[in-house]
């Protein structure tokens, strides 16, 4: 066995994964989660490396529609089952901003590494909608003009940064979740959650529902990323994406022949398959921060 792809799992199989591979160094385990291979994304964090935007310090992500739930989706919530490709995205996110902030302006970054031991934490601010949000100093960035971003990115992996580098994953250092359908007394299926992520000073807001009217299915409502010197709009399922940063402003629709990433996705996969001891980007450990957040979240459901 040398790669083998796999879907989402549950906690205590999370648990039998990790002890099987444990004792199966040569085997390598790709986890299904397109959303890392995104052209939206991987558009997304080039901006966030290049400082197009300045340092991160909110993302604020939603997706609404109604859905149901059917076949072995039913097993599980709608956090589980669809708002984790947006936790992943979130992640990636706040992983690209702190690898970006930590080198340049002398910010010793923020969150927790997943590898080991504390981060230490930035100069802390108020963000422009009052929530508390740590800045990193701007001082040895480089600007937009001396660091072009390509409007469509490609030639290379979509997954890593646009120098090819793979930031540390960070689990965030707080988590704080609520279902309000679950706590007006309605169904015990969770259908409807709100989910706030903090890397010490980065803020992140998820508003995930399976359980609202949505004329267009969810398509063209809007995500948003913030930074100190600009912003990043998004429409959540990546069609398109509109920054405004110093040097570099605009709509751009990124990917749309790959537009959900599976095609990526399944290069990195048959990559795996052809070199060995290549490791997939969406590998377990990035797959276990996820779920860990979406578990920890759980916690907070009142049944």
């Amino acid at each position: 066995m040398r790669c083998v792809l796999s879907e989402r799992a549950s906690r205590a199989e999370v648990d039998e994964i990790g002890a099987a591979l444990s004792g199966r160094p040569e085997a390598v385990l790709m986890v299904a989660e397109n959303y890392y291979y995104k052209p939206s994304l991987a558009l997304m964090k080039e901006v966030i490396e290049w400082d197009g935007i300045g340092a991160v310090q909110r993302m604020v992500v939603k997706k609404l529609t109604q859905q149901s739930a059917e076949g072995w989706k039913s097993a599980y919530g709608a956090l589980l089952e669809g708002g984790i490709h947006f936790i992943a995205l979130m992640a990636d996110l706040a992983d690209t901003a702190l690898a970006a902030a930590a080198p340049r302006g002398g910010a010793d970054g923020v969150g927790e590494s997943t590898t080991g031991g504390p981060v230490d934490a930035a100069e802390a601010e108020h963000g422009e909608a009052g929530v508390p949000a740590q800045r990193v100093s701007a001082e040895g960035r480089g600007t937009a003009e001396e660091s072009p971003l390509k409007l469509d990115p490609g030639g290379g992996d979509a997954a890593s940064n646009s120098d090819g580098a793979i930031p540390e994953l960070r689990a965030p250092s707080e988590i704080a979740a609520e279902f309000p359908t679950l706590k007006r007394g309605g169904e015990r299926e969770e259908r409807h959650a709100k989910v706030q992520l903090r890397w010490n000073g980065l803020a992140g807001s998820l508003h995930y529902a399976w359980d609202r009217r949505s004329l267009l299915k969810g398509v063209f409502q809007h995500s948003v990323i913030e930074g100190d010197r600009g912003r990043i709009l998004f429409e959540s399922n990546g069609i398109y994406v509109h920054i405004k940063g110093e040097g570099r402003r605009g709509l751009t629709f990124p990917g749309v022949r790959d537009l959900m990433g599976y095609g990526e996705m399944t290069r990195d996969f048959m990559k795996c398959l052809e070199e060995k001891g290549r490791k997939p980007y969406s590998d377990f450990e990035r797959a276990k921060r996820d779920l860990s957040i979406v578990f920890q979240a759980y916690e907070e459901l009142p049944y």
